[in-house]
This record gives C-alpha cells, structure tokens and sequence, in this order.
C-alpha cells in the first residue's frame, strides 16, 4: 500500500494540493491523508467491508473530482483518480462541516 500512498499524495500535490497529515501508515491496513478540504481514505478490501463508509456518507451528494492541471480538459475524474491510486474507485462526497 506504500506505493499507493505515495502515488495519490504525489498526484495531488502536483494539482497544488499539500498534505497536512498522514495517520496509519505504520498499521499499513487504512491509511488517511488529510489534505484539507480533502481526506483520503486507502483501505484493504477486508477494512472496507467492515467499516463501510460509503454507507455513512451515503446522503452527501457526490461532486466532480478532477486531478490533474485545468487545462487538460482531456481526461475524465475517474481517469486521473485511478491513474493516481492504481486501480478501483474514485468518488467524491461533500458534506456541510457543522454535520453532526
């Protein structure tokens, strides 16, 4: 998963978004990064399962992720997200920061 890590945090920065944390890596089973206005969450298949976020985040509506320089007006969210984290899903949510 360290390569993982590495290649989401590198594909955002080079979008001009820095980290401000990074937690479980040393477990290496569900590392988050904080970024901000954007928290990533890389888990194991067996993680995800148990811990279903989506589930939680089910009501939030989903907006357009889009990594990569505005100017390449080529590529499709799902394609930067997925070149960054290797393969799977890329999906993000919004939610009010006041939610309980």
């Amino acid at each position: 998963m360290p390569s993982v890590v590495d290649s989401v945090e590198e594909k955002l920065r080079e979008a001009g978004v820095k980290p401000l944390r990074r937690e479980g890596e040393r477990e290496g089973r569900w590392v988050l990064l904080d970024f901000g206005d954007i928290i990533v969450h890389l888990q194991h298949e067996e993680e995800r399962g148990f811990y279903q976020l989506e589930r939680l985040w089910k009501d939030c509506p989903v907006i357009p992720l889009r990594l990569g320089p505005p100017d390449d007006a080529g590529d499709s969210a799902g394609d930067s997200a997925g070149d960054a984290a290797g393969a799977g899903e890329a999906v993000a949510r919004t939610a009010s920061r006041d939610r309980p």
